[in-house]
């Protein structure tokens, strides 16, 4: 079975613990279940969306941007953001990635520089 949505400018993709995170050109995130459903979008970005990860459980988005920034969102609920801005790269954050357990992220830019961030 194959399913589809239509989603202009995507510039990344993740997928774990039944969610599904795109990231697009419009600064924006959105947040799909496995039926492509969508459930939330993610505005907070101020310049184009770069990378997206999803932990491993689902619970946690992490998203970082051209302009340098990275957010944290929680994937049920409220949606809340946990954090607001990790934002020590000097460039655009090119991929970022979760420990098993959700409890660390690690960051890689065009900076050249490697962060690990504690939730």
């Amino acid at each position: 079975e194959v399913r589809k949505v239509n989603c202009e400018g995507v510039t990344c993709i993740d997928y774990a613990g039944g969610i599904i995170a795109v990231g697009r050109q419009d600064n924006k995130v959105i947040l799909f279940d496995e039926e492509l459903e969508e459930k939330y979008t993610i505005t907070d970005h101020r310049s184009a969306v770069t990378c997206v990860a999803v932990s491993n459980n689902g619970k946690f988005v992490a998203s970082g941007d051209s302009g340098r920034k990275i957010f944290v969102h929680e994937t049920s609920g409220t949606y809340d953001m946990v954090v607001s801005q990790w934002a020590f790269h000097d460039a655009r954050v090119n991929t970022v990635a979760w420990s098993d357990s959700g409890d660390q992220a690690v960051s890689g830019g065009v900076d050249t520089n490697v962060f690990v961030w504690n939730r």
